[in-house]
């Protein structure tokens, strides 16, 4: 059932795609062909400092959530006492707060504004366990997505404004893909660990590593 109504979403959100016009803007410049593309955007990844600054944040901060794929089910079930099932009321309150996070936080978007954000949201997950019952820990959970959304709307925002235009669209998506690597891979050592202890000392871990 999960998978088909994924499958439905997609469906969705490529008619969306379709339709919406700003799809079809266009930079000035862009390359004639593939490769130069992938020259070009792999150049703007390695010559430029602040873009591999935020490429690599952003890589060990997906890897934090990576190992919550594993840790919220895992802190629902044996800290929260509500069941694995209730792992995915965890997620909604971190988007939820993530996204009052990026409205309510506003402001010039810097690399050191995004690395307090990291800081923060780090540090909020180790009061995670003080929580024993599901209310609290949704509640805690949400201050950390609020905390966040500073720090992936900035990050967002520096990408935007740092990757040329000519070849923005390959940069972010190529940066993109590694986040989705470092999240794997947090899920995969997540699940080694199979503790909320360590799951959450991890996660503040990378994320004050990538502050």
């Amino acid at each position: 059932t999960v998978v088909l109504l994924q499958a439905a979403l997609t469906v969705v959100v490529a008619g969306l795609v379709a339709v919406n016009p700003v799809f079809e803007v266009r930079p000035m410049q862009r390359p004639e062909r593939v490769s130069h593309a992938l020259r070009d955007g792999l150049q703007a990844l390695a010559r430029d400092p602040v873009l591999r600054a935020i490429n690599i944040a952003t890589m060990l901060a997906t890897l934090g959530w990576g190992l919550m794929i594993v840790g919220f089910p895992l802190i629902a079930q044996h800290t929260l006492h509500a069941g694995a099932h209730a792992g995915g009321y965890l997620w909604a309150a971190l988007a939820g707060g993530s996204i009052l996070g990026t409205i309510a936080i506003s402001g010039n978007r810097s690399l050191r504004r995004a690395a307090a954000s990291f800081l923060a949201l780090g540090f909020s997950a180790l009061a995670g366990p003080l929580a024993h019952t599901l209310a609290p820990g949704i509640a805690l959970v949400g201050l950390t997505g609020f905390l966040e959304g500073p720090a992936w709307s900035g990050t967002v925002m520096i990408r935007q404004l740092q990757a040329p235009p000519a070849v923005r669209a390959q940069v972010l998506t190529t940066m993109m893909s590694m986040g989705l690597v470092a999240s794997s891979l947090g899920a995969v050592l997540g699940g080694a660990f199979h503790s909320t202890q360590a799951s959450i000392i991890a996660f503040t871990a990378v994320n004050v590593l990538a502050a």
